[in-house]
């Protein structure tokens, strides 16, 4: 690691710190009454509404009730949590590449932490136009920011983090789906797309293991080919007795075992 490294990114930390609390300081500033107040009126009562394509009102309506309709609130969880969930993006591609050179247990180090906390500034873009109340539109990229944590944390190798990557997934589609029916039909192409390309390494790993299950059931049915000879020889010597051939009795025996 570079020695000027800590010095850039506690510059570049606190760059980010300084924007992102720009926003939660202005989040109650400004107001859109086409968008906004259809946002707030869907999260208020999503059962009012008889249809609709997005389901996000549901999603959001208990959030809308622990925060008692505060728009302020309500803007400021959504800039948190998109971001926290940007975070966690870049650092899932930090552990998914923790064996490169160069980012070997990056993702463990403090280091690793500021790049990826630095990284996340990215999803702030989203907020550019300003439009911070909770929506469908927000919902889909938190949707997309969740399945893109969980691809980059699936790995071929049954393990912990390789699970709750799968986990991640399914969240990420079904609130893609809620957000936007859209949504959810263009991630899950992406999905298949990824696992498909990724499936040509996983074939090959299966056809190996394969190959060593062929091996040993060749192996095993040898040993079988031996094992009714063996068999057929363990019972003859248990029912086999003692005859005066061998050069002693059953009294001899009795009496050496007494």
């Amino acid at each position: 690691m570079h020695r000027c490294f800590p010095s850039v990114s506690a510059v570049a930390v606190a760059a980010v710190l300084a924007l992102a609390g720009s926003l939660l300081l202005h989040a109650g500033a400004g107001f859109d009454f086409t968008d906004e107040s259809f946002y707030l009126l869907w999260m208020e009562g999503p059962r009012a509404f008889p249809a609709s394509v997005s389901q996000f009102g549901f999603l959001y309506h208990p959030l809308y009730r622990l925060l008692d309709g505060d728009i302020a609130l309500l803007r400021q969880c959504n800039l948190l949590g998109t971001f926290l969930l940007g975070w966690a993006v870049a650092g899932a591609l930090l552990y998914s590449l923790r064996g490169a050179d160069g980012a070997r247990e990056l993702w463990r180090r403090g280091e690793g932490i500021a790049v990826a906390f630095v990284a996340a500034s990215g999803v702030l873009v989203y907020f550019s136009t300003w439009l911070p109340t909770p929506s469908y539109n927000s919902l889909a990229l938190q949707a997309l920011l969740v399945a893109a944590a969980g691809m980059l944390l699936c790995e071929a190798e049954s393990s912990c983090p390789s699970l709750a990557g799968w986990a991640l997934v399914g969240i990420g589609e079904f609130l893609a789906i809620m957000a936007k029916p859209t949504a959810g039909l263009a991630l899950a192409a992406v999905l298949g797309i990824y696992w498909l390309a990724a499936g040509v390494w996983r074939w090959r790993l299966l056809g190996a293991g394969r190959g060593d299950m062929r091996r040993a059931a060749a192996g095993e049915r040898a040993a079988d080919r031996r094992l009714p000879r063996c068999v057929r020889r363990a019972p003859r010597a248990r029912r086999r007795r003692p005859s005066p051939a061998d050069g002693h009795s059953a009294a001899t025996d009795a009496s050496a075992s007494g």
